[in-house]
């Protein structure tokens, strides 16, 4: 992906969802933090997959791809990955084609699960945003999922461009 050149079309999307915190510490002077995943919490864990049950999920793939085709041409296909350790740390999305359903689904998982939309720093809670107490990148709260469409359809770049 070339974020220097505004691309004709944006018909995928690939997300990452997770729970960020940023680890503080001094460097002399300097402060310095990193941005690290915290390990999925069981409830977390178990509104995932009741969300993904409800949307009729299912694994054609294997190796934990999810696929879940929705009636308005949206699809949206996720797994979720590990951290080093044995830890699920994220849940990678991607949308293709962008479409309100699949995005709905995303905004109820943001939602549900406390997550933050990664690499855009998008959470739908003040609470959440919160909790990623870093200089950067700015945490955007989306107010409903017609705001987040908006922002995802428009793509990657436009995301880049404004930040």
């Amino acid at each position: 992906m070339n974020l220097d050149t505004k691309p004709e079309s944006c018909d995928e999307i690939n997300l990452q969802l997770a729970c960020v915190r940023a680890f503080h510490w001094r460097f002399g002077k300097e402060k310095c933090f990193r941005l690290d995943r915290a390990p999925i919490a069981q409830e977390s864990m178990a509104a995932l997959k009741s969300a993904l049950a409800d949307a009729g999920a299912h694994s054609p793939y294997g190796e934990g791809w999810y696929r879940i085709e929705f009636p308005d041409r949206g699809v949206v296909q996720l797994r979720l990955a590990r951290n080093q350790g044995d830890e699920f740390d994220t849940v990678v999305v991607i949308l293709k084609p962008i479409s309100e359903s699949g995005v709905q689904l995303v905004h109820c998982l943001i939602i549900d699960c406390g997550f933050m939309l990664m690499p855009m720093a998008i959470a739908a809670s003040e609470s959440v945003a919160k909790e990623m107490n870093a200089p950067w990148p700015p945490v955007m709260v989306v107010k409903n999922r017609a705001e987040l469409f908006s922002i995802l359809a428009r793509g990657p770049f436009a995301w880049w461009t404004s930040a």
